[in-house]
């Protein structure tokens, strides 16, 4: 065999069994302007929907649960927490139910991933700007729920459904005395999927009444 034959069924077999080999030319993935730039994105319902696609997609049969099921869940979870923050920070721009904050005078939300944190922060602060009869006619106590079994589950900084753990690390101190995490948490993606739409109504109806109330 020439070395130009050689050279072919290296070529040959890269192409078809180890295209990691081939070198290939780069094409720019994202374009970054000059600053000031922004992401253009409908965030809370970039996260649901994409969310939505992913459960139901795990509901019927045509994806994985722990390869497609698990970023689903991340992102209604990251819904949750983008739904409550645009809330509260809504809610900062009234004073009370008649009368706007000064735009000096909005404070910017502090950094926490806790969702029980933030639902607190959304209950306290509405009060005053939401009529109490308005608040009890909607279904809070079943977001509430929602928020409890994810703030159970998944509390701050929030990691379970983005990392194998929480570190990326050895636990050198016990490396004698390791025991196998044999215990799994069981999700429930038809409950979710079923159960997703109410709580986002029910969070959009607080958010609409706020943002048209000022």
């Amino acid at each position: 065999m020439t070395d130009e034959e050689r050279e072919r069924e290296r070529a040959d077999f890269i192409e078809k069994y180890a295209p990691w080999y081939r070198k290939r030319k780069y094409q720019p993935m994202l374009r970054i302007p000059a600053e000031p730039w922004r992401v253009d994105a409908s965030w809370r319902d970039a996260y649901f929907s994409a969310s939505k696609e992913i459960i139901q997609g795990v509901v019927e049969g045509r994806l994985m649960p722990a390869t497609h099921g698990i970023p689903g869940v991340f992102m209604f979870r990251h819904y949750l927490e983008l739904a409550m923050k645009y809330t509260v920070f809504h809610a900062r721009w009234l004073v009370s139910e008649n009368k706007n904050a000064a735009w000096d005078e909005v404070k910017d939300l502090h950094r926490n991933h806790s969702l029980m944190a933030w639902w607190n922060s959304l209950k306290g602060e509405t009060k005053g700007e939401i009529p109490k009869g308005e608040w009890d006619a909607l279904d809070v106590e079943f977001v509430e729920e929602c928020v409890k079994t994810f703030e159970a589950a998944d509390p701050d900084p929030g990691w379970r459904f983005r990392y194998h753990g929480q570190f990326f690390a050895v636990d050198k101190h016990h490396e004698h005395e390791r025991v196998p995490v044999l215990n799994q948490l069981y999700i429930d993606f038809k409950a979710i999927r079923h159960q997703m739409d109410h709580v986002r109504d029910v969070l959009n109806a607080i958010d609409v009444y706020l943002v048209e109330s000022h």
